[in-house]
This record gives C-alpha cells, structure tokens and sequence, in this order.
C-alpha cells in the first residue's frame, strides 16, 4: 500500500532491498494464512515504512529480546522456528541509515515492523539519478555488513543441482526452511565435488529419502512443524549412523543442545553462523565414512559371492572324476563349464556394483 506520490528516500538502495527482503520473508514464515502488508507514510518530514502480518505474534518476552544474534537469543523457543539472524541484520542496517528498528505485536494478532527513512531532498536527487550503479562498499558505515551481503548476493543465481545422481559424486540433501540458508549452503559446496539437492521443509525430505540413495542429510535444527531433531529421528528409523550420516545446523551452542541432537541421532553438528572451511570439512569427514562403509560393505558381499562350499567342490571333482570312466566327452564339457565358473567367481569385476545380465548369466 504505497502511494504513487510517495517521494523517494535517501539510502542505501542495496542494503534498503535486505532489509526490506528479511523483513518481508519473516512475515511469510510466520503467517499461516491472512494477509502481509507494506505501508509507507509520511511523519514529520520522514518516511515511515511498515511492514505488517496477521500471523502468530509474539509476547512482550519474545519482543524483548527478537532483535538480539541468533547466537543469543534462541534460548526457549520450543515451536521449531528460531530468531534467526536476519532480523539483527535489520536493525544494524536501518540504525546505520540514521533510524531505528520497532515491533509491535500480540500473540495470535500479528506483528507490525516499522522503521524511518529520510525524504531524499531536492539537493540529493542529481546525484542519486546521475549514479546509479556506484558501489557503496568505500561507505564505511554501509561496509559494517558487506559480508552477509556478499554471501547473499553471490549464492542467489545458484539453483540446486538436480542430475541423475549417477556420476559417482556424493549425493547431500540438504534441508531448511529458509530458502535464503539453501542458497548460501549451496554457494558454499559449490566448488566441492558433491551433488546437492535441497528442499525447505523435512517432510520433502523424508519424501525424498525413500526415492534415491543419498550420503548425508544436512538439517537445520530450527523448523517449523518438524524441527531437525525430530527429523533426525524419523531417519533413523529407516537408516543407520553409517548408513546415511546427519549433519545439523544450530544456533544453539550449549552443551544441552548439543546432546540434544546427538541423542536424535544425529552424527554431527556445526553451529550458526557457519564457518565454511569447517563446514567443508564437517561435510568431507561425514560424506567420507559413508562411502567408505559402503565400499567396505560392497567388499565383503564380493568376497561372499566368490566363496565355493567345500561340499560342492568335492561334489563336482567326483562327478568330473565318474564321467571319466563312462563318457569322457561329457567330462570335457564339465571340465570347461567348472574352469569357466571358478574363473567368474574370483573375477575381480565382482566389486563393482553392476555387472552385465550375459556376465550373471
């Protein structure tokens, strides 16, 4: 609900679309059904801009502290959504265009964000119009959050990798109910030799995990309607420790939560912010012991299929050994047909994990 007629704004434009995105998709995540409304009025010289729910709320308790790091504020939370580290993101950037960030909330009736911005003035427009791609990293107060920002904007184009998962590199599915920590994590591995897909909710990834084989499942801890560890769990259920590995991502760094996922089931965890070195080398470690089982599992069913009973070697050799007395031809045959077999059994080619139908047969 923005007029035609508002005027333009003095800020960061960058860093004005952050805001307005983090504010925009926390409303979303929050909002079963109603509506989410953008406003925009003028104050005292001033625009004010509102971004406004019918969502859940929250109490005073929440309010208090909902703009604090994740890191510090996500103790309590029991509905599996989290804080999050978007909306401190926020406040830093509107406090450093000369505002504040403001809630006002009930529980049940839905939460109103409000910040202020400056009417750009008739002195600032030819500058603003005349330049409009310059780059605001020399803006040393602007520069504070370029970090997330670059993390943002460099993992955005990048889109999931949905190959045929046949091509011999590990197969990660990674799970979060922000699409925003899918990108990251994506831009993060995409160097790496790995195939990712990635959903935003755990019930696609339970979908998912009963249609193709996979190496790791990354989850993040705080989601709604089924958190990490409860996904963990579900895992568990159908699959091992070594069987498919779970790597989880939490804010939460106390040794409660920590025991927490591993008694889901989990096999590791990084926590918020990730480190992305470490989390590579999380991801490595964990991809690695999973395929390394398997080979190991793939081995032994090769050594097992290249067993001869001893019974059926005796049995063959006197069977070889009678014909030799009543039909030597037929002996000839058998001779062949036993070399023929012995040489198939010990075939190294017994490792792989196809083999063509004319080899079985």
């Amino acid at each position: 609900e923005i007029a035609e007629s508002m005027p333009p704004v003095l800020a960061d434009e960058k860093r004005l679309v952050q805001i307005l995105f983090n504010l925009l998709h926390n409303a979303l995540k929050y909002t079963e059904e109603g509506t989410i409304t953008m406003s925009v009025e003028i104050q005292n010289g001033q625009a004010v801009i509102h971004v406004s729910d019918t969502g859940a709320g929250m109490d005073e308790e929440t309010q208090a502290r909902i703009f604090l790091p994740y890191e510090q504020g996500s103790h309590g939370i029991t509905d599996g959504r989290g804080l999050g580290l978007g909306l401190s993101i926020c406040k830093q950037l509107v406090e450093l265009h000369g505002g504040e960030l403001t809630v006002h909330s009930e529980p049940g009736k839905g939460s109103v964000f409000s910040f202020v911005l400056p009417l750009a003035a008739p002195s600032d427009l030819p500058s603003v119009q005349n330049q409009p791609q310059q780059q605001s990293d020399t803006n040393e107060e602007v520069a504070v959050s370029s970090s997330f920002s670059d993390a943002l904007t460099s993992a955005w184009p990048l889109q999931s990798s949905l190959s045929s998962f046949t091509d011999g590199k590990m197969n990660i599915l990674a799970v979060d109910d922000d699409p925003v920590n899918l990108k990251v994590l994506v831009s993060i591995l995409s160097t790496e030799s790995y195939n990712i897909r990635s959903v935003t909710s755990a019930r696609e990834a339970l979908e998912l995990l009963s249609t193709e084989r996979w190496d790791l499942l990354i989850a993040d801890v705080m989601m709604p309607h089924m958190s990490g560890y409860e996904l963990t769990r579900r895992v568990r259920e159908q699959f091992s420790i070594s069987e498919l590995p779970v790597l989880l991502l939490t804010a939460r760094s106390q040794p409660t939560d920590i025991y927490a996922g591993f008694l889901s089931g989990a096999n590791d965890y990084v926590t918020k912010p990730v480190d992305a070195l470490e989390l590579k080398s999380r991801i490595w470690s964990l991809a690695t012991l999973k395929q390394s089982v398997h080979e190991r599992l793939r081995m032994e069913a090769a050594y097992l299929q290249a067993q001869i009973h001893p019974h059926f070697l005796f049995n063959t050799l006197n069977s070889i050994m009678a014909l030799g007395d009543i039909d030597t031809e037929k002996m000839r045959r058998l001779g062949d047909a036993f070399a023929s077999y012995l040489r198939v059994s010990f075939d190294f080619l017994n490792s792989g994990e196809l083999v063509t139908l004319s080899h079985e047969l």
